[in-house]
């Protein structure tokens, strides 16, 4: 009896032995990477930061872990985390490595274009140089300075720089509305300075209210001329709507513009995100 007692202790620490060890074995390596390409590739990357950060204790000099813990880092918005990142497991090579300077232009062109532009400067390939530079100019709406980029890099591999064809093309032919010309334009004839940009329909309201009260400004000058109240209440309405609608065309020739210049600055910047890395 004291025997099988013994040998029923035995067994079942035996069984608990096994089963920690199973658990332990559930965080080494080889599933911690399972878990963080499965929490990665169904987009649940902020999770699966953790994993690869986890995995980097294991081999610190994994390339492949490096690229996804940054994707993962852009890819999850967490654009700060993911540049501090990418400078801490990267260091310099941000600027030597085909792989790393395609991503951390990634993490700069979500966060900030002008570090983007300066980093470009910086870049050691001149391939990806100017593809970053191309990058730059197009999320700063200087779209010469981005077909020149195109141009060059599509000489030097036009494989990558193909995606960017349809949309270099199509920025060269972006139309700006001039913002002089829709205040001068609405000066001389009111409401025509909206019309200019596209915004008939408070060209149009311009139009009829400035006409509306200087009509009724007229009427009260020609009865009573300086002394009449009425010229003086409506002449002052006429005088804001006036001036307003000026400032009103200027506003809308820049807004027009900037509606222009984000379609394209929003294309360009999918395309460059979309780009094939590891």
């Amino acid at each position: 009896m004291i025997r099988f007692s013994l040998f029923i202790i035995v067994l079942y620490l035996a069984q608990i032995k096994a089963l920690c060890a199973q658990q332990n074995n559930l965080f080494d390596e080889a599933h911690t990477k399972r878990f963080a390409s499965y929490l990665y590739y169904s987009g649940q990357y902020a999770q699966a930061i953790g994993e690869f950060e986890r995995l980097l204790y294991f081999n610190e000099q994994s390339d492949s872990t490096k690229y996804y813990l940054i994707s993962a880092y852009q890819k999850a918005n967490k654009i700060k985390e993911g540049i501090t990142a990418a400078h801490r497991v990267f260091g310099n090579s941000i600027y030597t490595d085909n792989n790393t300077i395609i991503l951390f232009s990634k993490l700069l062109a979500a966060s900030n274009t002008d570090a983007l532009i300066l980093f470009a400067s910086q870049v050691k390939n001149d391939t990806l140089s100017k593809l970053v530079k191309m990058q730059g100019a197009f999320q700063s709406a200087n779209w010469k300075d981005a077909e020149i980029y195109f141009s060059q890099g599509k000489l030097l591999n036009p494989d990558l720089f193909e995606p960017f064809k349809s949309i270099s093309e199509q920025s060269m032919l972006v139309k700006h509305r001039s913002p002089f010309a829709a205040a001068a334009m609405s000066t001389l004839v009111p409401g025509t300075g909206k019309v200019y940009t596209g915004n008939w329909k408070d060209g149009l309201v311009s139009a009829i209210m400035i006409s509306a009260t200087t009509f009724q400004a007229y009427q009260g000058y020609s009865r009573k001329g300086f002394d009449s109240p009425k010229f003086w209440i409506f002449g002052t309405f006429t005088a804001g709507f006036y001036f307003g609608n000026i400032y009103g065309s200027v506003k809308s020739a820049q807004k027009f513009n900037k509606t222009q210049n984000d379609a394209f600055i929003k294309k360009s910047r999918q395309i460059f995100m979309a780009l094939d890395t590891f």
